[in-house]
């Protein structure tokens, strides 16, 4: 392929790199040893001079100002040249975050995210979901067209959702929302034609919307190294390949590539989003692709106060996270296992099972699980298929997880159908509203909006079979705390329990939160090796979780 000259030539798929934010010249895309680049003028004039400086912007609130700019490449062996036209965007002065978040603000953000312990994880992916007739959907444009935002969002009340993870993209990275950047660097380049990268509905603006009405967080999932999915031409028009498959190759025109999309999605969705859930963050080859530090100052350009969590697969040491600096938070990832055991979960407790939730290790991290019968998105249209795991044991490990979580609890995750009514495969609406409405809601203030309990510390990685009685949670400012007696005695009434890990005393009235919406007073005495608990005559332990509400008396 010659560089100049010719449909196929490189000089026909050269971009200039966007000045992001308080750049104050533009980047040459990197060209071939010989050769040069020059502008020989722009327009509208007044934003660009000769030396590709920034003379200006658009003002604070305006859209971007499409530069169009004129440029010479040189050969400097032969001396031939070529003119060429290319636009640049120009984004509005930079004056700071678009939201307000000050250190305290910031703080803030991160207490919230905290207390959050119930989520839904939801992917809805072009040539991935598929419809009610089992057809894969390839277009972009009937997927996003055929969400129903509405629907959706009652479902994640109804689930008894705190927050909802969902694609902005993922495979291909086509987006669910406008892009120009797609466009720019994808669509309006190829020489052959190819699919469509981006969608004309905003959906994920409508979906926050729709969650906005039930006070519901939206966190987005994104992919920023999924280029191996990419079609051969995308791959070089992105520089996906640019580093040779050496680990020190160039990684410039993928990083510009990244960072000019998320710097699209962060300022698209400031104010609205809570969050994003990056997948992969490693790269091309097992190559680290992204330059972490870079790709966070544009995440957190807009709004400082995001939530930024890493996928960290099966990996279960917590150490990986220094791989990914970019990122504050961890997820596990927890795929479906037809044979009964869980993939993630096995290496932590080798004899976990998907109906046993006493089995299922905890983390400080976030837990992303799927609950639908074969994977992250919708496949499978068959009703009758079940969920590969109970209402009860969700509960359970729901309850086990707000108590050492401190990055989002459990993120239960199942696809979407583009339909309306029930959008849901197999029988995850009836099972997770059950779920929600008859196990849940009823003690919902001794998990939601909880911090993970000091009084009675869950250990890390630790599973309720290898507990003495349960776990405890409290209310952020250490004055409630919550009793959840998962394993009571067989045959009393009275559970003995031990002394406070730190040092804090209890007392008070004893609550008991019952599952009718009612409570009922249990006796809580010290003792000189801990507390009795003892429930009211004619009431017995309930089989997954006796909530007892008590007051911490004395700070540690």
């Amino acid at each position: 392929m010659s560089f100049l000259s010719g449909n196929n030539s490189v000089s026909t798929r050269l971009i200039l790199y966007k000045p992001l934010r308080d750049s104050t010249r533009v980047t040459w895309p990197a060209l071939p040893e010989g050769y040069s680049l020059t502008i020989t003028s722009s327009h509208p004039e007044g934003y660009l001079d000769n030396e590709g400086v920034v003379l200006r912007r658009p003002a604070a609130g305006q859209p971007d100002i499409p530069v169009e700019v004129s440029a010479r490449i040189a050969e400097a062996a032969t001396g031939k040249t070529e003119n060429l036209s290319l636009t640049l965007p120009l984004s509005a002065v930079y004056t700071g975050p678009l939201v307000n978040a000050g250190p305290a603000d910031v703080a803030a953000a991160k207490e919230a995210y905290l207390e959050k312990k119930a989520g839904v994880f939801v992917h809805y992916v072009p040539r991935l979901t598929v419809d009610r007739s089992g057809a894969v959907v390839d277009d972009i444009d009937a997927l996003a067209d055929r969400f129903d935002a509405p629907q959706f969002a009652q479902d994640m009340r109804d689930f008894g959702a705190e927050y909802v993870i969902f694609t902005v993209w993922h495979f291909n990275a086509v987006t669910l929302y406008p892009s120009a950047v797609n466009k720019r660097w994808r669509d309006d380049r190829r020489a052959s034609p190819g699919f469509k990268s981006y969608s004309n509905r905003d959906l994920i603006a409508d979906l926050a919307a729709e969650l906005l009405h039930y006070n519901i967080d939206l966190h987005l999932y994104c992919h920023p190294v999924d280029g191996h999915d990419f079609t051969a031409e995308d791959q070089e028009l992105a520089g996906w390949n640019d580093c040779g498959g050496n680990a020190n190759g160039d990684h410039s025109r993928w990083n510009q590539f990244q960072n000019e999309l998320y710097d699209e999605l962060c300022r698209r969705y400031a104010g609205t989003i809570k969050g994003l859930w990056f997948d992969g963050m490693y790269g091309h080859k097992n190559h680290p692709m992204i330059d972490q530090w870079r790709f966070r100052k544009t995440l957190l350009a807009c709004d400082p106060g995001l939530i930024l969590v890493a996928n960290m697969g099966d990996e279960r040491s917590t150490g990986i996270l220094a791989k990914f600096p970019a990122a504050d938070y961890g997820a596990w990832e927890l795929n479906a296992d037809v044979t009964g055991k869980f993939l993630g979960f096995g290496s932590v407790n080798p004899e976990a099972d998907n109906s046993n939730a006493a089995t299922w290790p905890v983390t400080r991290q976030q837990t992303a699980m799927i609950i639908a019968p074969d994977t992250w998105w919708a496949s499978k249209i068959d009703a009758d298929i079940p969920m590969p795991h109970s209402q009860e044991e969700l509960f359970r490990y729901i309850v086990l997880q707000a108590s050492i979580s401190v990055s989002g609890g459990v993120a239960l995750s199942a696809g979407c159908f583009p339909d309306h009514g029930n959008i849901w495969e197999s029988s995850v609406k009836e099972d997770l509203t059950y779920m929600n409405k008859t196990y849940l809601a009823p003690i919902a203030k001794s998990v939601k909006g909880t911090v993970p309990g000091k009084a009675y510390v869950t250990p890390e990685k630790s599973w309720l079979q290898n507990m003495a009685w349960g776990v405890s949670t409290e209310s952020p400012d250490g004055s409630i705390v919550y009793l959840h007696i998962m394993k009571p005695p067989a045959e009393s009434r009275t559970l003995h329990i031990g002394p406070t890990a730190d040092g804090s005393e209890l007392g008070g009235e004893a609550v008991v939160l019952n599952y009718d919406g009612s409570t009922s007073t249990a006796e809580f005495t010290k003792t000189g090796v801990g507390y009795d608990i003892t429930l009211p005559l004619g009431r017995d332990w309930h089989d997954l979780d006796t909530v007892v509400q008590v007051q911490r008396l004395e700070k540690a």
